[in-house]
C-alpha cells in the first residue's frame, strides 16, 4: 500500500477547508529536490544532529532570569534564504532516536497502518527526525488550499492578538555562557488585545498560590535540569507533571492543536537578552494528532465528521508514524508517534497575568 495525499477537485475555487475534496492520489509521496543554493547545509556524513552536550563543571544559574515569548514559528516551509522549498523541513529538528535511517530498517519500529517504510522512515541529513515537515505539512497545506509558505504565514500572522503562543522562562539565567542547571518552564500563553501575553491557566497547577511568582513555579512543563553550553540553552528532559508542549496554530482560520511529547528545546542566549532563535523537536502521539487534525478539518464543516473518504485521509496520518513514543526504536513494535522539528524566533518579554482557558469543543459531538 502506497502513501498518498488528498487533493482538491479541479472545480474547487473557494479558499478554505470547506472546499476540500477527499479523493486520493495513488502515487507515493516524493519530496522534490530543492536548488543547491536554497537547500540546508549538510552535516558531515555519519554525524548525528543532536543538541549541545551538558557543560562540565559549570555553575548553577545565578541571575535574575529572563522570559522569552515566541514571536514566529518556522515550520519547514522555507529555506534559510526565505525561498519555499520541499526540502526546507530538513533544517529543523534533531536525531531523536539516535539512528541515521536511510534504507536499513532492521532496528526501526514497524510501519503503521500499512505504510511503505521507504516512504516514511528515511531521515533528513544527520538523522534529523521530522515526519511532520516531510509528510504532515503537505497534507495541511492541501487541506487549507494553500502553499506551505501560506500555512506558515497564517500561523505567524495570528500570533498575539488574543491567540495562543509559547513562553520560555529561564528563571535563574545570568550572563555567563555556561550554566548547569538552569530552572526553566515553558508556558502556553494567550495574546492580549492590548499587546503582550498572559499565562494560560492550563499551564499551571495552582492558581491559588500566594503570589504570581508562586503560581509560575507550579508550571506543568518544567525543565528543572536544563543547562546552557556555549550560550545555547538546552531543555533536557522534562521534570514537571507534563512532559509535553502544546502548539495551537491558526491555519485557514481554524485552530489546530498539536501536543509535542518528549520535547527537546534549544535556544540561543546571550549576556544581554535580545531577539533570538531556537528549535523545538519531539514526538506527536499519533492518535492524538489524528483526533486534532479531524477536529481542525471538521471545524469548517461537519460534513467531514465521518465517512470512508475522511477515514482514508486520517489513516494516512497514521501511516506517517516513524517513532515509538517513550521508547527507543526496536524491531517488532509498531510505530505510534510522528516526529516533529520546527524553528522559532523569540524576544524578551514580561508577563503578569493569568488568562482563563477557553474550551475547544468537538464539532462532531
Amino acid at each position: 500500500m502506497t502513501f498518498a495525499l488528498p487533493h482538491f477537485a479541479p472545480s474547487c475555487r473557494q479558499i478554505g477547508l470547506a472546499c476540500l475534496s477527499w479523493s486520493l492520489l495513488t502515487a507515493s509521496i516524493a519530496v522534490a529536490p530543492g536548488c543547491a543554493a536554497d537547500s540546508p547545509s549538510e552535516p558531515e556524513p555519519g554525524i548525528s544532529v543532536r543538541p549541545p552536550l551538558r557543560p562540565e563543571a559549570a555553575p548553577a544559574g545565578d541571575g535574575e532570569g529572563t522570559m522569552y515569548a515566541i514571536t514566529r514559528f518556522d515550520i519547514g516551509a522555507r529555506s534559510a534564504s526565505g525561498v519555499e522549498s520541499g526540502d526546507a523541513w530538513q533544517a529543523f529538528g534533531y536525531d531523536l532516536d539516535e539512528l541515521i535511517t536511510v534504507d536499513d530498517f532492521d532496528n526501526h519500529c514497524t510501519a503503521a497502518a500499512g505504510a511503505n517504510p521507504s516512504n516514511v522512515f528515511p531521515d533528513g541529513p544527520g538523522g534529523i527526525d521530522n515526519a511532520f515537515g516531510k509528510l504532515l505539512l503537505p497534507i495541511l497545506r492541501f487541506a487549507a488550499n494553500s502553499s506551505n509558505g501560506e500555512v506558515e504565514d497564517s500561523i505567524n500572522d495570528a500570533l498575539g492578538g488574543a491567540t495562543s503562543g509559547l513562553l520560555i522562562h529561564l528563571r535563574n539565567m545570568g550572563t555567563e555562557a555556561n550554566y548547569d542547571p538552569i530552572d526553566a518552564y515553558i508556558y502556553r500563553v494567550d495574546g492580549l488585545e492590548s499587546g503582550g501575553w498572559a499565562i494560560s491557566e492550563s499551564s499551571v497547577s495552582d492558581l491559588e498560590a500566594p503570589d504570581f511568582d508562586a503560581v509560575l513555579r507550579t508550571g506543568k512543563a518544567r525543565f528543572g535540569d536544563s543547562y546552557v553550553r556555549s550560550s545555547v540553552w538546552v531543555s533536557g528532559e522534562g521534570t514537571g507533571s507534563l512532559d509535553a508542549i502544546d502548539l495551537i496554530w491558526n491555519i485557514a482560520g481554524q485552530p489546530l492543536r498539536l501536543r509535542v511529547h518528549q520535547p527537546t528545546v534549544t535556544m540561543k542566549v546571550g549576556a544581554t537578552p535580545g531577539v533570538t532563535s531556537g528549535v523545538i523537536a519531539g514526538v506527536l502521539r499519533t492518535e492524538e494528532a489524528v483526533d486534532q487534525v479531524r477536529r481542525w478539518i471538521t471545524s469548517s464543516s461537519t460534513s467531514f465528521c465521518d465517512g470512508a473518504a475522511v477515514e482514508d485521509v486520517l489513516n494516512q496520518l497514521r501511516q506517517m508514524s516513524d517513532m515509538q513514543l517513550g521508547e527507543t526504536q526496536s524491531a517488532g513494535a509498531e510505530c505510534n508517534g510522528i516526529s516533529i522539528g520546527i524553528g522559532f524566533q523569540a524576544e524578551p518579554t514580561t508577563v503578569s497575568e493569568i488568562s482563563a482557558e477557553s474550551l475547544s469543543l468537538d464539532p462532531c459531538l
